[in-house]
């Protein structure tokens, strides 16, 4: 259950546009086959939307609000733990400068990191938003040149 959370948690944006877009052309496919070739058309252009609405989530953004948020909550178990950790590792316990020095250099290079982990994420959530709107605009340009074409040949 967990790694689905976390697959689920980490890619809910993208799978709910793609999801929403799957549905949209679906039906924008079966109207204009069986009806009006303008369904199709219209298809893209919802699905234009849904890239919009992908591009306009920042969900990167609210991920990175939502630890800076729980830092900022947490930030002296969190630094005592840290600090905990390096005199393990370090076999020694830190002295007072030490400590100083640590603490102002954590908290940067903390968000050093998060921005670091986050980076990825928006680039992937940038192809898809970029992708969703090409497909979207090729399918709201030509959706329904392309079934008249196939209906022509008895496709």
């Amino acid at each position: 259950m967990k790694r689905l959370y976390i697959l689920i948690g980490k890619h809910f944006p993208e799978i709910c546009a793609l999801t929403a877009s799957v549905v949209v052309l679906s039906g924008g496919s079966y109207l204009s086959w069986n009806y009006d070739l303008v369904w199709l058309n219209r298809a893209g252009t919802l699905i234009e939307i849904i890239g919009v609405l992908l591009a306009a989530s920042r969900f990167h953004e609210w991920i990175q609000q939502k630890v800076s948020d729980e830092f900022e909550q947490n930030k002296e178990s969190i630094y005592r733990e840290t600090i905990a950790r390096v005199e393990t590792e370090a076999g020694e316990v830190l002295s007072d400068e030490k400590r100083i020095k640590f603490r102002a250099a954590f908290k940067e290079q903390f968000f050093e990191q998060l921005g670091t982990a986050i980076e990825p994420h928006k680039r992937r959530i940038k192809l898809w938003e970029i992708y969703l709107v090409i497909c979207g605009a090729f399918i709201s340009g030509f959706g329904d040149y392309i079934v008249a074409l196939l209906k022509s040949y008895g496709i």
